[in-house]
């Protein structure tokens, strides 16, 4: 028996709705193309939007951090968050010391060198210009719509307005502010 799968819109297709598979393909090609081209245009240097780029912008943003607060806001694993920290304190860009009200929680600082450390810039942005500022919303709308269903799939915390509203107390309101604008940046 020979199956033959079509992926195009063409209305060939024997089927009467859009193929299941066309749009987790297309999302895990823009995906890999994503990552392609924030490797191309970081040309060496530290990417913005990912790994210890990332985690540089956003202490220059947000200031310190306890790291467990960076980890929710960006919305990674803390084991992920620490090797990439451990790599910043051996380059000398931050220090991780206990907080002083709970030993148990690590304040993550900038050092001079990484208050000095130029800014990384994020080229990937610029990909959203060919959409128009409509076509951008739709997008977020969406995006927010697959991130919403799939958080709630993955059993991911049922009140993260309570995760935040902790964060934001420990942070402060205007360092919070930051953080949080630093973080949608990355959602475009």
């Amino acid at each position: 028996m020979i199956f033959i799968f079509s992926f195009g819109t063409n209305g060939d297709n024997m089927s009467d709705g859009p193929d299941p598979m066309e749009l987790p393909m297309k999302m895990a090609h823009v995906s890999r193309l994503m990552r392609l081209h924030r490797a191309e245009k970081a040309g060496g240097g530290m990417d913005p939007m990912a790994g210890q780029g990332r985690l540089l912008a956003f202490l220059k943003i947000a200031g310190e951090a306890p790291s467990t607060d960076i980890a929710a806001i960006l919305g990674i694993r803390q084991q992920s968050l620490n090797q990439s920290l451990v790599r910043l304190e051996e380059d000398g860009y931050i220090v991780r010391e206990q907080a002083e009200d709970d030993r148990r929680r690590i304040i993550v600082k900038l050092t001079e060198k990484g208050r000095d450390a130029e800014p990384p810039k994020s080229q990937i942005a610029k990909v959203f210009e060919v959409l128009s500022e409509h076509e951008q919303e739709q997008l977020s709308s969406i995006l927010d719509k697959l991130i919403d269903a799939l958080s709630e799939d993955l059993g991911l915390p049922e009140d993260p307005y309570e995760q935040m509203e902790a964060i934001r107390k420990r942070m402060g309101e205007e360092r919070f502010r930051r953080a949080m604008a630093f973080r949608d940046q990355g959602r475009m």
